[in-house]
């Protein structure tokens, strides 16, 4: 293979390997790591137009706390690639190349966005964070609650939560009369959650987030467009 990035889905069970040319998926939950292999993209050869025309190859890679993958290119330009379902097998994982075009250049490299929720590693002589462990000490749907902002909003929010430490979630909406209309794993080490419901009526939904399919935090959301 080729130098490249690596990263790891949000469910850790994928790893997305990039080579240039190819991007590489490989499953955590085979007995033999090598040959769980499978290519997702092949570079199609497109071009981004920055002064003379440059390759718009598979390079560095980031999840992201939308869940997303992003991959620059390894040139100075403005596109990124994009794997819109990293949780999921082989091509179901939605990879889109060169499917973000920001307005302005990015050389060379990706940002980079340090993960300040994952808390001390308590024993470590290199660990200075003077952060606790400790889980919330709230029971289980007594005074949990979500942070949603903006709220209302035109359909595009953020959802803070805080769960306790290796505990993951799933988010659900609910219309008022129940009916679920949208549902989103949930990891304990992002903190926050980008939540697209454009497609959602105008009105008043309830936010659940379940452990275990237990109730731990809940909330409200006006949809206003």
């Amino acid at each position: 293979m080729n130098d490249g990035g690596v990263a790891f889905s949000s469910n850790g069970k994928y790893i997305y390997v990039s080579s240039l040319v190819w991007e590489y998926q490989f499953c955590t939950d085979s007995a033999n790591l090598a040959n769980s292999i499978d290519t997702i993209a092949k570079y199609d050869g497109f071009l981004a137009q920055i002064g003379s025309p440059v390759p718009t190859t598979f390079f560095l890679s980031h999840l992201a706390p939308d869940g997303k993958i992003y991959i620059n290119t390894g040139y100075s330009s403005t596109y990124f690639h994009v794997i819109n379902n990293p949780d999921t097998i082989g091509k179901y994982c939605d990879m889109k190349q060169h499917g973000i075009d920001v307005p302005t250049l990015v050389p060379y490299t990706i940002p980079n966005l340090p993960n300040y929720h994952l808390g001390p590693k308590y024993g470590s002589v290199c660990d200075s964070l003077s952060t606790d462990l400790t889980p919330n000490p709230s029971p289980f749907g007594e005074g949990n609650s979500l942070r949603i902002n903006p709220n209302p909003s035109a359909g595009n929010f953020y959802v803070n939560y805080t769960l306790p430490p290796n505990t993951n979630g799933v988010l659900h909406i609910y219309d008022l009369v129940g009916n679920e209309v949208m549902q989103k794993n949930v990891y304990w080490y992002f903190g926050y959650l980008q939540i697209n419901a454009t497609t959602l009526q105008n009105g008043m939904y309830i936010v659940s987030l379940e452990i275990g399919g237990r109730h731990w935090a809940g909330g409200k959301v006006v949809i206003s467009k």
